[in-house]
């Protein structure tokens, strides 16, 4: 009786959708322009109900407008965001690129309201050659001044954050505790980075009558000056240091002089980037235990050489990084690694992402001489001898159906 209830549901289930189907319809705007955006955190709803004289397609191909937006970081702690207009069918060859910032302090409303606001007049300029340019105006809303902005602070952006975290049951505990101070100056020609940071965890963990405590602390402290030089070329410092109960170092310090060429220019790195980087420098560890080369502390000269490369695109994005570490001493203790990340449309509906990182490592010169106890392995108090780590996620995405999604529904949003 209860399958037979079940059956008898799915199909009213099903009836009342189809009828559903074919008494709904589905919304396109006559004489509209056809626009697909392409952007990593829009509120895609709010930009749909703001901007509603446009058709929003979901294949590429049918777009007579493609939106890409993108944004990176800016000194004050805010973003700059960049908008890029390609014309395709009867606008193809018509492009256009526009800029705006944000301020670190902004509402995620003022952002939507922005982003909406600069979108409208990328988009006036294609509007303006179909049959809606009858209903187009243009208004500026403020008096024209000139201005010479003052800044107390000279560029400089202060951030402080703290965290902590307590949970508990019959037989584990876990105390987390997290701080960071940042001062950061970015202007054309410098770029300067400063924070400190401080963790603590400690878990306790109950068998009976025994108890296992697993404590981890890591404080650090790194500072990056970098001078622009040309569009092309820069050189800076890096310098860092602290204290690490997991790769038993009581404290170290680095510094290492480096110097970056970008094969594209700088000016353009929000759309493509190839960078080759280049480092040397003196690193001091003094380590907890003596280690497995019977140091206790010891002054070593190591290099770097890294290249980066990152691209934006209507089809998608790839950014993919590759790092080779070694010591002057001896070569043959290095490490070597890869990080890639891409979102590439195959064809109409289709996506591929992957997100990984591959690491070669013969450079794990800190371990401890004697070795780690079972505890200490499971429970990850210290870092165990390894010639290799990874992580990968990868998958597809297929999205197929009609083409116009220009219709907004909030109903039962974050329910299930």
């Amino acid at each position: 009786m209860k399958r037979i209830n079940l059956i008898v549901a799915l199909l009213l289930a099903f009836i009342s959708t189809s009828y559903a189907q074919n008494s709904d319809t589905i919304s396109k705007r006559k004489d509209a322009i056809n626009i697909f955006v392409s952007c990593f955190d829009c509120d895609m709803e709010y930009i749909k109900e703001k901007i509603n004289f446009v058709n929003y397609v979901r294949d590429i191909k049918e777009a007579d407008v493609v939106i890409i937006e993108t944004s990176e970081g800016t000194g004050n702690g805010g973003d700059k965001y960049t908008l890029i207009f390609e014309g395709n069918n009867r606008f193809k060859g018509i492009n256009d690129t526009l800029f705006y910032n944000s301020n670190a302090d902004e509402t995620f409303d003022e952002l939507r309201k922005k982003d909406v606001k600069y979108l409208k007049i990328g988009l006036t300029k294609y509007v303006a050659h179909s049959p809606l340019v009858k209903n187009l105006e243009v208004n500026y809303n403020e008096k024209i001044e000139t201005i010479i902005p003052q800044d107390k602070w000279n560029s400089w952006v202060f951030n402080i954050d703290g965290s902590a975290n307590i949970n508990a049951e019959a037989t584990y505990s876990r105390i987390y505790t997290r701080s960071s101070l940042s001062a950061d100056r970015i202007t054309e020609k410098w770029k300067i980075e400063n924070e400190i940071s401080m963790f603590f965890s400690q878990s306790i963990f109950t068998f009976g009558d025994q108890k296992i405590t697993s404590i981890k602390r890591n404080n650090s402290f790194r500072n990056l000056t970098v001078k622009s030089i040309s569009d092309h070329w820069s050189a800076g410092i890096m310098t860092f240091g602290g204290n690490s109960t997991y790769t038993n170092k009581e404290f170290y310090m680095s510094s290492m002089p480096a110097i970056e060429y970008d094969l594209f220019p700088y000016s353009k790195s929000n759309i493509v980037q190839l960078r080759i980087q280049n480092a040397i420098g003196i690193n001091y560890f003094d380590y907890y235990d003596t280690t497995i080369y019977n140091k206790t502390k010891e002054t070593l000269y190591s290099q770097r050489t890294a290249a980066a490369f990152r691209i934006n695109k209507k089809w998608g994005y790839i950014n993919t990084s590759l790092s080779f570490n070694s010591y002057l001493h001896d070569f043959s203790k290095n490490s070597i690694n890869i990080s890639t990340s891409f979102n590439i449309r195959i064809f109409k509906g289709l996506i591929t992402y992957i997100y990984g990182n591959y690491s070669i490592i013969h450079d794990q010169l800190y371990l401890p001489k004697t070795g780690l106890t079972y505890e200490e392995i499971l429970l990850q108090q210290q870092q165990n001898a390894t010639e290799y780590s990874y992580w990968l996620m990868f998958g597809l995405s297929y999205t197929f159906g009609s083409i116009y999604n220009n219709v907004v529904n909030p109903r039962f949003d974050d329910i299930f």
